[in-house]
C-alpha cells in the first residue's frame, strides 16, 4: 500500500507526504472520499490540497469516458413539475473555438474542449450552481434552480471569475505543450423563467428555462470583451455592493428595442470591517432590551471577565444591525474588534473564517517571494507563549503558503496537535491583543461555521483570560447552532420590529414622507416587522410609486432567500405553495380535502413545514390551524406556481368552502369570492363579493364593503361582454357601493358620485324605474354635501314623488328628512321645520328596522337639524334637550355612521353656546369614534371644531393649525356644505388675533361660497362677523354699527333670535367704543333687555351672558 501510494504522491510531485498518508492509512481507494478539510487536518498546505483532490477525482473515473459533448447527469432533487422563478444564467463560451479546429488535431482539440468543460463544471458546482448543457464550445449553467441560494446572483458572479481563473492556470499548461491558449467569456443575467418542464428523451433529457433571462444571458455573453465576466443591469443591481464593477458602453443587442446597460465584474470586494461598512440606510431602531443585555456583558467584559454572547434570528431581523450599533455605542472604550465572517461555501474547510481573516490582514499575494511572506506574517503576529518561528510556521500552514522551515516534530507529524497548536496560537494572540485594549471578538454567520472554528470558540468560551475579551456570535436558528454553542448562556433571540418601530424605521428612509397611507399599510402589513424586508419592500413601493398592485410584489433582492427556504422543503414544498393558495392562514381541514395525500404523508410532510419555522402551528388534529410567519414567504410560495395550476388550486378551495366539508365557511363570503375570481369563474365571484359587501355593510365595516363591492365591480368589467345579466350585476354593486361609500369617503366623494351616476345610466338601460329611486337618493345626498343644493333639492323632491306614489313609507321617510335638510341649509325654515317632524311622525309608525340601510338614521338627521334651528329662533333649552335625547338614541342604534353625525351637531352646538370646554372634549371623542371607525367625514368635521374650541380656551395657535388641517381634509372629501359657517368661524379668530385683513378674505370667501350654494342658514351671522372685523380695521363705528344694526333686524324678521342677540351685544360693544353716542347706546340696551325677555333659558350660554353683562 506504502508503495503505492507513495509513487502515486511522487507523480504529483508530493512524495514528502508518503509518510503521512502511511501513517493515516490512506490508500489509492481511500484518495476519491477525502475532503478538503480533512487534508488540511492532516497538515497539508492549500497547494498541494489542491492537485490532490483534483488527481484524485480523475482517479474515481467511469468506465465510460466522458466527451465534451456530453450533457451532465441531471438532478435528482429537481421538482417534477414546472415552476415560476426568479433564475441566475450564466452563459461561458470557449472564444475562437472554430479557428482552433482548423489547426489542432481532433484528439488535441477533444482534450482542450473538456478541459474547459471540467473548468467550467468544477467552477459553477463550487458555487452551488447547475450545469444544464454543454453546447460544443460553451456551458449554460442555472443559479437558483433546481436549489435556490439567498445570493445566487453573487455566486454566479464568483463562479465566473473562478472560471477565468481557472482558464488562467490552463492556459499555462497548454502553452508549455505548444497548444494555444483558451480565451472565455461569460454572461450572466438574472429573470423571471418558467423551469423544469422535461424536453428531449433519455440521456438528452434536460430541464427546459422559458423566458427572456436566457437569451439575455446569451446576448451578454456574445458583447462580452474576451476574458472577462459581464452580467446584465438586473444582475448588477442584486451584486449590491459584493464586487468590484465597471460600467460598460451600452449594447444594442438583437430582439431588444433599447440598449442594454453592460457591467465588467472585476474582483470580489474584501471588507475588513463589514459590520462598520455595512449600508443601514434606515439606521438603527428599537432592540433596547436586547441592546441593554450586550452592554451587560460589555461591562462584565470591562472588568476582565471572559464573556461570550449569542444572537440568533432569521434572515433580515437585523443580526448585523445590532452588532454594529453595539460597536458604535462601546467606541469609547477604544476597543479592538476582530471580525469573522463564515462562509456558506467552506462550512466544511477547517478554520476557515480564521484563514479569511488572516490572509486579508497579512495581504498576502500569490506572487509574493517566501521572504515576503514571511516578513507579512511576522507583522500581523504579536508576541506570545509561543516560539515567533514556530507561530509563523503555525500560521503559514494554515493559510496554506510554504515558508523556508518546518513545524516542530510533534506537531508536524500529529494532525490533531497540529489543530489544536493552531488554536492555541489564536488564544495567545488574542490574549495579547487584550493587553493592550479591550477586545471584541465577531464571529458573523455561525450557521455556516466550520467544526475546528466552533470547537476553538467552544474551547476560549470555557477560559478565564484575566483579559478583557468578549466573544460575540451571529447565527440563524437550527438545532445543530443550538447544540454547538450549548456553553454560550448568555444568549439574544431577536424577533420582528412592533409596528411603531417599523413605522420608526421606514421614516428613516429617504423619501419615505410620499409613502401614501395606504402603501405604508401594506409595507407594514407584509413584513412583520423584519428591517430587511421593511426596507426593500418600501424601497420598491417608492421606485414604483403610482403602479397597480405593485405593494403585493416581493422586491427582487429578497426572491432568491425566500426560494431557497422554500426549496429546502423537498416534498413539503407543496403543501406550501397550496397553504399559500389558501391564505396567510389556512386549517388542516381545508388543506386535507384539497391535496391529493395520504393523511401519513400529509402529516409527514407538515410537520417538517412546521419544523421548518416558515409556518406556526396552532391545536390539533382536524382542528389544527397554520399561519405563515410572513406574509413574503406566503407570496413566494405563491409565486412559485404556475397561472393554471394556481387557476386548478383556487378552483377546488372554492369547491370544498361551498360545499358541507368546512364548518362556518359559507360565512366568510369574500373568501369563496376571492378563489372563484382567482379560479376564472368570475360570475359565481361577483355573487359572493356582492354577499360579502352587504354583509360587511350591515356591521358598518365600511371600508371593508367598499372593497369587496368594488372586486365585485372589477371582476365584472374584465368580462368580454356586457349582456342583461351582468349589467343587472353591475347595477345591483354600485347601489349597494353607495352607503359603505358614504361612511367610508365622505358625502361628496368623486367614487359616490361615479357610482351613482353609473348605476342611474344602467337604470336607464334596463328601464329600472322604481328601482331607481336608491339612485337619485344616493345622488341628491351627494349634491347636498358637495355643495349643489338646488341639484340636491330636485333629485329628493323626484324620490319623495316615487316613493309616495308607491307607498312605501321608508322611502318617505328618507326623502322627507333629507328634504328638511336641504331646505334648513337653503334657509326655508318654515318648509324645512314642516318636514323635519313630518319625518320624525313617520318613523314613529315605520319604527327604526334597517332605518339606517341608506346610511344615515333618517331620524337622528331629522333631529340634529331641528337642534340648530331651536338654537337659531333662541329656545336653548330645547335645543339641548333635543340634542342630549338624540346623542343616546343613536348610541341605541349602534349605528357608527349616526351616532358619529349626532355628536357632530352636539359640538357644534356646545360651541354655539360658548361651552368650549364641552365643545372641545366632544370633538376628541367625534375624533376618536371617526377615526377607529374610519368615517373620514366626521374626522375632518371633529378636527376643525376641536381646533376652534382648543383656540378659544387659549391655545391659539395649535387650535389654527387644526382648523387648517381640518378644512383640507374636509376638502379632501369633496364636502363643501358648511364651509361659510367654517370660514367665518376662522376669519372670527384671526380678527381676534389682530389679522384683519386676512379674517376679511376668509369672511369674503364665505360669502362667495355661500351665494354659489344657495346655503344660507349661517349668512346672518356671517354678516354680524364682517361687520365687527371691518369695524376693527377701519375704526369707523358709525359704519360698522349700521351694518350690525341692518343683521340684528334682517335676524328678527327671520325669527333668528340667538343671531340677533349676538348681533345687538356686538352693536352695544362697537356703541360703547364711541362715548359720543350715548342716547343711540341707551336705545340699543333697551332693545337689548326686551329680547332677553323673550328668551327664556335655563341652559347657560355665553351670549345671553354677555348681554346681561352689558345691560349690567
Amino acid at each position: 500500500m506504502a508503495d503505492d501510494i507513495g509513487q502515486w504522491l511522487g507523480a504529483l510531485g508530493l512524495e514528502k507526504y508518503t509518510s503521512t498518508f502511511t501513517e493515516q492509512e490512506i490508500d489509492l481507494s481511500v484518495l476519491p472520499d477525502l475532503t478538503d478539510t480533512e487534508l488540511q487536518e492532516l497538515g497539508l498546505p492549500l497547494g498541494p490540497r489542491k492537485k490532490i483532490l483534483k488527481a484524485a477525482g480523475q482517479l474515481a473515473g467511469t468506465a465510460t469516458p466522458k466527451t465534451p459533448a456530453q450533457a451532465p447527469a441531471q438532478d435528482n432533487t429537481a421538482p417534477d413539475v414546472a415552476e415560476r422563478r426568479q433564475l441566475t444564467v450564466m452563459f461561458a463560451d470557449l472564444a475562437g473555438s472554430s479557428e482552433m479546429s482548423t489547426r489542432l488535431d481532433p484528439e488535441d482539440l477533444r482534450e482542450v474542449m473538456m478541459a474547459f468543460q471540467d473548468a467550467s463544471k468544477s467552477a459553477i458546482e463550487k458555487f452551488g450552481g447547475y450545469v444544464a448543457r454543454y453546447m460544443g464550445d460553451g456551458v449554460l449553467a442555472y443559479f437558483g434552480y433546481p436549489q435556490a441560494h439567498e445570493n445566487d446572483p453573487q455566486r454566479s458572479a464568483l463562479a465566473g471569475l473562478e472560471l477565468l481563473s481557472s482558464a488562467t492556470a490552463l492556459n499555462e499548461k497548454l502553452v508549455q505543450r505548444g497548444s494555444t491558449a483558451l480565451r472565455v467569456r461569460v454572461g450572466i443575467a438574472t429573470g423571471p423563467v418558467v423551469v423544469g418542464d422535461m424536453i428531449g428523451e433519455a440521456s438528452s433529457a434536460e430541464r427546459a428555462v422559458v423566458g427572456e433571462t436566457p437569451n439575455i444571458a446569451a446576448r451578454i455573453e456574445s458583447a462580452a470583451p474576451l476574458d472577462t465576466v459581464v452580467v446584465g443591469e438586473s444582475t448588477h443591481r442584486l451584486l449590491g455592493d459584493r464586487f468590484e464593477c465597471k460600467e460598460l458602453e451600452p449594447q444594442m443587442m438583437k430582439g431588444f428595442a433599447q440598449p442594454m446597460r453592460l457591467y465588467q465584474v472585476l474582483s470580489e470586494k474584501r471588507l475588513k470591517k463589514r459590520l462598520q461598512n455595512s449600508s443601514d440606510q434606515a439606521g438603527f431602531v428599537g432592540r433596547q432590551a436586547e441592546m441593554q443585555v450586550l452592554l451587560n456583558a460589555w461591562s462584565d467584559t470591562r472588568r476582565s471577565i471572559n464573556t461570550s454572547t449569542i444572537v440568533v434570528g432569521e434572515p433580515g431581523v437585523g443580526k448585523s444591525r445590532i452588532l454594529a450599533e453595539f460597536q458604535r455605542r462601546i467606541a469609547t472604550d477604544n476597543p479592538h474588534v476582530i471580525e469573522y465572517r463564515c462562509s456558506p461555501f467552506h462550512s466544511n474547510t477547517a478554520f476557515h473564517p480564521l484563514v479569511d481573516h488572516w490572509l486579508f490582514d497579512t495581504g498576502i499575494h500569490e506572487d509574493d517571494s517566501a521572504d515576503t511572506i514571511v516578513e507579512k506574517l511576522q507583522l500581523c503576529l504579536l508576541p506570545a507563549a509561543q516560539p515567533a518561528d514556530t507561530a509563523t510556521q503555525l500560521l503559514a500552514s494554515l493559510l496554506g503558503v510554504e515558508i523556508p522551515g518546518e513545524l516542530p516534530e510533534g506537531i508536524a507529524d500529529f494532525p490533531q496537535r497540529r489543530l489544536e497548536a493552531i488554536q492555541d496560537l489564536h488564544i495567545e494572540q488574542w490574549g495579547s491583543r487584550a493587553k493592550k485594549n479591550p477586545l471584541l471578538i465577531i464571529f458573523e454567520d455561525a450557521h455556516w461555521m466550520d467544526p475546528s472554528t466552533i470547537d476553538l470558540i467552544d474551547r476560549f468560551s470555557q477560559l478565564k483570560t484575566g483579559h478583557q475579551v468578549m466573544t460575540l456570535v451571529s447565527s440563524r436558528p437550527s438545532d445543530q447552532v443550538r447544540q454547538a454553542f450549548h456553553r454560550i448562556k448568555r444568549a439574544i433571540k431577536l424577533s420582528g420590529l412592533s409596528k411603531t418601530e417599523t413605522v420608526e424605521l421606514i421614516s428613516n428612509l429617504p423619501q419615505s414622507s410620499t409613502l401614501a397611507p395606504d402603501e405604508l399599510a401594506a409595507v407594514i402589513e407584509r413584513t412583520d416587522g423584519i428591517p430587511l424586508f421593511v426596507e426593500e419592500l418600501t424601497k420598491l413601493v417608492l421606485e414604483r410609486s403610482g403602479e397597480h398592485s405593485q405593494s403585493n410584489t416581493i422586491p427582487n433582492t429578497l426572491i432568491d432567500s425566500l426560494t431557497e427556504r422554500l426549496d429546502r422543503l423537498g416534498s413539503a414544498k407543496e403543501i406550501a405553495q397550496v397553504g399559500a393558495t389558501i391564505g396567510r392562514q389556512f386549517s388542516h381541514h381545508l388543506l386535507s380535502s384539497i391535496v391529493n395525500r395520504s393523511s401519513k404523508a400529509l402529516d409527514k410532510d407538515i410537520d417538517r413545514l412546521v419544523a421548518s419555522e416558515l409556518v406556526e402551528a396552532d391545536g390539533s388534529g382536524q382542528e389544527r390551524n397554520y399561519r405563515f410567519r410572513h406574509a413574503l414567504i406566503q407570496d413566494a410560495a405563491y409565486d412559485t406556481l404556475l397561472y393554471a395550476v394556481r387557476k386548478q388550486h383556487h378552483s377546488r378551495i372554492a369547491d370544498v368552502l361551498l360545499g358541507d366539508e368546512i364548518p362556518h365557511a359559507k360565512e366568510q363570503p369574500e373568501v369563496i369570492a376571492h378563489h372563484l375570481a382567482e379560479a376564472d369563474r368570475p360570475m359565481e365571484a361577483i355573487d359572493y363579493w356582492h354577499v360579502a359587501g352587504n354583509a360587511a355593510s350591515s356591521r358598518s365595516e365600511n371600508v371593508e364593503a367598499v372593497n369587496h363591492l368594488m372586486a365585485g365591480i372589477e371582476t365584472l368589467q374584465k368580462m368580454p361582454q356586457a349582456d342583461e345579466a351582468v349589467l343587472k350585476r353591475e347595477f345591483d354593486l354600485q347601489v349597494s357601493l353607495g352607503p359603505p361609500l358614504v361612511a367610508a369617503r365622505g358625502y361628496a366623494s368623486i367614487e359616490l358620485e361615479a357610482a351613482f351616476n353609473r348605476a342611474l345610466d344602467i337604470g336607464r338601460q334596463l328601464d329600472r324605474g322604481i328601482t331607481n329611486y336608491k339612485v337619485l337618493h344616493g345622488l341628491g345626498s351627494f349634491y347636498l354635501i358637495a355643495g349643489n343644493l338646488n341639484q340636491a333639492l330636485e333629485l329628493q323632491r323626484q324620490c319623495l314623488k316615487l316613493a309616495v306614489q308607491t307607498e312605501d313609507y321608508d322611502q318617505q321617510l328618507l326623502s322627507t328628512s333629507w328634504l328638511g335638510t336641504i331646505q334648513f341649509y337653503r334657509s326655508e325654515m318654515n318648509e324645512a321645520v314642516e318636514m323635519l317632524n313630518h319625518t320624525l311622525d313617520i318613523y314613529g309608525l315605520t319604527g327604526p328596522e334597517n332605518s339606517h340601510a341608506y346610511g344615515l338614521n333618517p331620524a337622528v338627521l331629522a333631529r340634529t337639524h331641528l337642534v340648530w334651528y331651536y338654537w337659531l329662533i333662541g329656545d336653548i333649552d330645547k335645543a339641548y334637550s333635543i340634542d342630549e335625547q338624540t346623542l343616546q338614541f343613536a348610541l341605541e342604534l349602534k349605528h357608527p355612521l349616526s351616532y358619529a353625525h349626532a355628536m357632530n351637531f352636539s359640538v357644534v352646538l356646545q360651541t354655539f353656546l360658548g361651552d368650549f370646554e364641552t365643545s372641545k372634549n366632544r370633538a376628541d371623542a367625534l375624533f376618536e369614534h371617526a377615526t377607529e371607525r374610519q368615517l373620514p367625514h366626521y374626522v375632518a368635521y371633529s378636527t376643525i371644531m376641536g381646533g376652534y374650541a382648543r383656540a378659544r380656551l387659549g391655545n391659539f395657535e395649535k387650535g389654527i393649525n387644526r382648523i387648517l388641517a381640518g378644512m383640507k381634509a374636509r376638502s379632501d372629501t369633496g364636502a363643501a356644505l358648511a364651509k361659510p359657517m367654517f370660514l367665518t368661524m376662522y376669519a372670527d379668530l384671526l380678527a381676534e388675533k389682530g389679522d384683519y385683513s386676512e379674517s376679511l378674505k376668509q369672511i369674503d370667501m364665505a360669502k362667495v361660497v355661500a351665494d354659489k350654494t344657495t346655503e344660507q342658514w349661517y349668512s346672518l351671522e356671517t354678516a354680524r362677523t364682517h361687520a365687527v372685523v371691518s369695524g376693527m380695521h377701519s375704526a369707523n363705528t358709525d359704519e360698522a354699527a349700521a351694518a350690525l344694526n341692518q343683521t340684528a333686524e334682517k335676524a328678527k324678521r327671520c325669527g333668528f333670535r340667538s343671531v340677533e342677540l349676538r348681533s345687538l351685544n356686538s352693536l352695544i360693544r362697537a356703541l360703547q367704543a364711541s362715548p359720543a353716542i350715548t342716547t343711540k347706546q341707551s336705545a340699543e340696551l333697551a332693545r337689548l333687555q326686551q329680547l332677553l325677555a323673550n328668551m327664556p333659558a335655563t341652559i347657560s350660554n355665553s351670549d345671553q351672558q354677555q348681554a346681561l353683562e352689558l345691560i349690567g
